[in-house]
């Protein structure tokens, strides 16, 4: 399976067949085919890491070792291009008040049920550091391949910048990683800043650069994106990241700043929010990949129901279930 997303310039996964190991065939497993659906039963025959033949009965090989694969499911890898692996909770107070060792093995707790999953390639948007991908690479803990951002850029006390916890209790805390020592700053203080911002990160090993185009559904109401940063400050921040080779998201809800993602050289935009024909047109023409991020907007949608959410997020959580709808169809 292959993304637009998934850079050839990411680190190789760990446990990469040599030409010494030993080859397999699968016995009697279901696989996924190009319509989308499974089969029958089928035989798949691996040599040096790849797959040779798929078929009923493939032949014996006595240099190959035989697994009986009977009522498993085999598919391609998955390809997360969306996650914030060291966030386990959408509690923010429980988030700014966990221990540093709790997050990180919390995070490798998320790695490990990632590639149980089926996932072995994941696009970190903010949170994972260098030093947790190089870990993954050289097998000290169990998950897929890991790109990341090492923090989501963001304007000084806008979305991104701080937990809002409720009135009076912000937090000056990126919730979504936990801050220690050498990580670089998340938050853009100065008009002009961006470009700096985005060597910090690119200097602290990120794949790729994260910055936020616009409000979230919890700093603004959907439809209503706060602009962090201004037409040729993100263009500046897209050249900055592109001399160094590496390709940049962008955080976008509404039109406008979709819109403005998109001329500014953004990769992929996320969310997407608001996403209108006319963004999607202008996404269409530069190439650029929308990652809708579903699974978060329909859990906030459903805990708005249970009482868990303030009065305040409860109807941003229902506006964002309909603008969701209206973008996803």
């Amino acid at each position: 399976m292959t993304s637009p997303l998934a850079s050839s310039e990411q680190p190789e996964p760990p446990g990469r067949p040599g030409p010494a190991q030993t080859g397999f065939t699968l016995r009697a497993a279901h696989v996924l085919d190009a319509t989308g659906r499974f089969g029958e039963p089928l035989d798949i025959a691996v040599r040096d890491g790849v797959v040779r033949a798929v078929g009923p009965r493939l032949g014996l090989d006595r240099d190959a070792v035989d697994i009986d694969a009977r009522g498993l499911w085999l598919m391609p890898g998955v390809v997360d291009c969306h996650a914030h692996v060291t966030q386990s909770t959408y509690d923010q107070f429980e988030l700014v008040t966990a221990p540093l060792s709790a997050r990180y093995l919390q995070t490798a707790d998320a790695l490990r049920a990632s590639l149980q999953g089926g996932v072995t390639y994941l696009r970190d948007a903010g949170g994972a550091d260098a030093g947790i991908r190089d870990a993954l690479v050289a097998g000290s803990v169990p998950g897929p391949r890991l790109a990341v951002c090492i923090v989501a850029l963001s304007g000084s006390g806008r979305h991104g910048d701080g937990g809002i916890l409720g009135p009076g209790l912000e937090s000056a805390d990126d919730v979504l990683g936990p801050d220690y020592p050498g990580r670089p700053p998340h938050s853009v203080v100065e008009a002009g800043g961006l470009p700096a911002a985005v060597r910090g990160v690119l200097r602290a090993g990120a794949d790729w650069v994260m910055i936020y185009a616009s409000g979230g559904v919890m700093s603004t109401r959907p439809g209503s994106p706060d602009f962090q940063f201004g037409q040729s400050e993100l263009a500046a921040a897209v050249a900055e990241a592109t001399r160094y080779r590496r390709p940049v998201m962008m955080h976008a809800l509404g039109e406008r700043a979709v819109v403005a993602a998109v001329a500014a050289g953004a990769r992929s935009v996320e969310h997407g929010l608001g996403l209108s024909e006319r963004a999607a047109a202008a996404m269409a023409v530069r190439g650029v990949t929308l990652v809708p991020t579903l699974t978060p907007y329909r859990d906030l949608a459903a805990l708005a129901s249970t009482g868990v959410l303030p009065g305040w997020a409860v109807e941003r959580a229902e506006a964002t279930a309909t603008s969701l709808a209206e973008t996803i169809a």
